[in-house]
């Protein structure tokens, strides 16, 4: 038989005999984790979800449809959407607080009072301190002041203490939470907003029973504060995660052309093969069902094969991968923003150092997306998530100056390091005017002028646009330099101090890139606890603009 007969008898025995591909019906694969409740207050709704593709429907096969629904709901009850009136000895309820837990409030100081109030206290033994059980927490007001003194039992302490601001006539959320991380340790963290101001890990995490729990206690006047909402949960979820394949764990209704999504990363083995495992991927819900490679099927898409070799894919973007180091956590920031100059910049960093950077040319807004941890295609990686964070869209980085507007705490101001910002006046006021204040959190006068109470701060001078910018320098807690500013216009504000070749630190102050001052600190120290402002608690707020507030410290 000659070849091309051999073709057609078999060309004829297939047509008499079609293949035909097996039929494959659908099955679900877990269910995802319920959705927070819906509303903040009141009756509300959660949701979970399930994919069908465990195994996926092919070849004509049923979907999963018969095998029951695709998702469900279940009510959720929350605190009453009236906020809790202070009142002295006001009890809430009785909880139990597990090793891990977390404490929310919205707290709105609107005065201040002589001596010490309270605004809320948690105990299971009766008294007011200090022995374990009777504070937790407890948040009290300091006298005359909007500074919040949160007091929780962390290791062999029964009153830790964390004291920082509140800016008056504004509501602040604050959350106390301690939590299980994937080392076994626990981990307290007070957060105002989204912002930590302190964490301690907890080496002897304890359980409460039947805690009673009170805005505000018995023993002290009540602060004067609006108490939007409370709310207690406990025990709460571990912080990190290892995949499965499929998990739906979160629905995310937007995913914007501004983004952050940042966690720790730990691989628990040295090599795996060519194989490729997946870690997690967010997907819009359209190209669901769709491995590759629609639009918006990966925003992004975390992979990991070989020695360890971390992929990251992004629409838009072209694939990036680096090594990772087995058997230790490696934090992983992949950040897209608008910049002043109208481009999206897309970056990724690992343990701080940025390793990518581009300008997305087609960003896109995507309403409807999954988080996978990991997704349906490829097996889960055998590894650690932990602090998995997504922010999207990124807050608009814009203040308007006003008085005790705390922003943030850094916790360590190296020698070496540079405030960034651009500053827009657009009237003036008289007396001196506070546009940006840092100052070190210890007793005393943190205005002025200790070293470390200005560090620096910006000021204007009375009913002009002449900037008074202090700091530290050469033993001087408030030595300083006046430039005039542009009005209408924003100017880039760059105070840097840098390790030069001799081993000096030189402070230097740029406007729009250009240096305008300079001097050798022969003093130069390391500032620990720094709270910033903009606009500080001891003078009237500048007529001014601030954004694109960024601090970092500087390799010496």
């Amino acid at each position: 038989m000659n070849f091309w007969t051999f073709i057609l008898v078999a060309i004829g025995y297939l047509v008499a005999n079609p293949i035909i591909a097996q039929q494959v019906d659908g099955g679900y694969g877990p269910w995802s984790e319920w959705t927070p409740c819906e509303v903040t207050c009141g009756d509300g709704l959660q949701y979970r979800e399930r994919g069908c593709n465990e195994p996926s429907p092919s070849n004509s096969g049923l979907d999963c449809e018969h095998l029951g629904p695709a998702s469900e709901t279940k009510p959720c009850r929350l605190r009453s959407c009236r906020g809790i009136d202070l009142k002295r000895g006001n009890f809430l309820k009785s909880v139990d607080i597990q090793k891990t837990y977390q404490f929310t409030f919205e707290i709105k100081p609107t005065g201040i009072k002589e001596g010490w109030t309270n605004v809320f206290h948690g105990y299971n033994l009766d008294g007011n301190c200090c022995h374990f059980g009777q504070r937790i927490p407890a948040l009290f007001m300091r006298s005359n002041t909007s500074r919040l003194m949160t007091v929780v039992p962390v290791g062999n302490n029964s009153r830790y203490q964390v004291n920082e601001w509140l800016p008056m006539h504004e509501a602040t959320n604050v959350t106390i939470r301690q939590s299980l991380r994937a080392d076994g340790t626990y981990r307290f963290a007070l957060y105002y907003n989204e912002t930590r101001i302190d964490m301690s890990v907890n080496t002897e995490p304890r359980v409460y029973k039947n805690v009673s729990l009170y805005a505000s206690d018995k023993w002290y006047q009540p602060s004067q504060v609006e108490l939007g909402y409370f709310n207690v949960e406990s025990p709460i979820e571990p912080d990190y995660f290892k995949p499965q394949r499929g998990f739906i764990r979160q629905h995310i209704p937007l995913m914007d052309r501004t983004y952050e999504i940042s966690f720790t990363i730990q691989p628990n083995k040295a090599h795996y093969g060519n194989e490729i495992n997946g870690v997690f991927r967010i997907s819009h819900n359209e190209t669901l069902g769709s491995n590759c490679c629609k639009k918006g099927s990966n925003i992004p898409n975390l992979l990991i094969t070989d020695r360890c070799k971390l992929y990251i894919l992004n629409d838009g973007n072209k694939p990036v991968s680096r090594t990772l180091n087995p058997f230790r956590m490696t934090s992983v920031k992949i950040r897209q923003e608008l910049t002043s100059f109208g481009l999206y910049s897309y970056t990724i960093h690992l343990d701080g150092k940025e390793v990518h950077q581009v300008f997305n040319q087609n960003p896109a807004t995507y309403k409807g997306n999954t988080l996978y941890t990991s997704d349906p295609y490829h097996n889960a990686a055998d590894v650690i998530v932990q602090d998995l964070k997504i922010v999207s869209p990124l807050p608009m980085n814009v203040y308007v100056p006003r008085k005790n507007n705390y922003i943030t705490n850094i916790p360590v101001v190296e020698k070496a390091f540079r405030y960034t910002m651009e500053i827009k006046p657009v009237g003036v006021r008289p007396g001196w005017t506070s546009i940006f204040h840092a100052t070190r959190n210890v007793k005393g006068n943190r205005n002025c002028c200790g070293y470390g109470s200005r560090i620096p701060a910006l000021f204007f001078h009375s009913n002009t646009t002449k900037l008074h910018t202090t700091a530290s320098i050469n033993g001087r807690g408030n030595f300083y330099i006046n430039n005039d500013m542009d009005m209408d216009r924003f100017t880039v504000v760059t105070i840097e101090q840098s390790r030069q070749h001799d081993g000096q630190y030189r402070f230097s102050l740029m406007f729009d890139y250009i240096e305008v001052y300079t001097v050798i600190n022969k003093q130069p120290e390391v500032f620990k606890d720094v709270s910033i402002y903009i606009g500080d608690p001891w003078y009237e707020p500048s007529n001014v603009v601030v954004r694109n507030f960024h601090f970092e410290n500087l390799h010496s």
